[in-house]
């Protein structure tokens, strides 16, 4: 699932909730503006939602660099169906990383 965090500093931020009007069900209110961005994303995105899906592993890979001059942030990461992270990348927005892990 390939995505770009703007701007930068949002990443270790705290969560303003989902953009959309429809939120999942299972959203904690107690989260917003006070949980990090980067911890929400371990809750409600790849790793904490594989379990329902049913995938048994997956690759959330974030745009980590300058994009026109626009600055992204984040860090990519391998998980599996038990919500463990088993490879993730750095989180200097300057610095590449390749994620490898053997399946």
């Amino acid at each position: 699932m390939p995505t770009f965090i703007y701007p930068a500093r949002t990443w270790k931020s705290p969560w303003k909730g989902y953009t959309i009007d429809e939120k999942p069900c299972d959203v904690d209110s107690n989260d917003l503006n006070v949980s990090l961005e980067r911890d929400m994303w371990m809750k409600y995105s790849l790793p904490g939602r594989l379990i329902q899906s049913k995938i048994t592993y997956g690759i959330i890979s974030l745009g980590h660099s300058h994009l026109w001059d626009i600055h992204g942030c984040g860090q990519s990461y391998i998980s599996n169906i038990d919500q463990s992270i088993l490879a993730i990348s750095n989180d200097q927005m300057d610095h590449e990383d390749i994620l490898i892990h053997e399946i």
